[in-house]
């Protein structure tokens, strides 16, 4: 500019890498808040499943308990208490896929080059989330391994 004519007066200089920053930088605000939250509700629902599943082995105690002293093994009573975690789970994935199916059209405006309902992405989530159980089973499942069945079978 000033090669072109000495007498132009220069303000607000700013490189075309700056002008963009600055044109998604609302965007990227409300991504990384997106991003947060869901992370925070990923946290919540590990936790809170934990704490469902480790309630149920508690109340059922007992009937652990008969099993054992009836021969099953560790990894039958495993099994026992990741079938009760996965039904809750498939039934999280089909209603928040339902609800991920029913609020795309809000998401739309905030995607760049990709659908609300990629199933990539949806296929993603829901291993994550399956892994998410299984570590948060992983605890309660142990614990229900090493129920003593006469201590079990004393209790009621």
């Amino acid at each position: 500019m000033h090669a072109a004519d000495s007498n132009l007066p220069l303000y607000a200089v700013r490189t075309g890498e700056d002008l963009i920053a600055a044109q998604l930088a609302q965007r990227r605000f409300a991504t990384r808040l997106i991003n947060a939250f869901a992370l925070m509700a990923l946290l919540l629902a590990a936790f809170g499943l934990h704490g469902i599943i480790a309630y149920g082995v508690r109340q059922r105690t007992h009937e652990i308990g008969v099993r054992i002293a009836l021969g099953a093994t560790a990894a039958r009573v495993v099994a026992l208490v990741l079938g009760q975690a996965a039904r809750l789970t498939a039934a999280g994935i089909a209603a928040g896929l339902a609800g991920a199916f029913v609020l795309s059209r809000f998401l739309r405006t905030m995607l760049f080059e990709i659908s609300p309902t990629d199933p990539r992405t949806l296929a993603a989530t829901v291993v994550i989330l399956i892994a998410v159980v299984g570590l948060a089973t992983i605890g309660a499942a142990r614990r229900a391994t090493r129920i003593e069945a006469a201590a079990a079978l004393r209790q009621e």
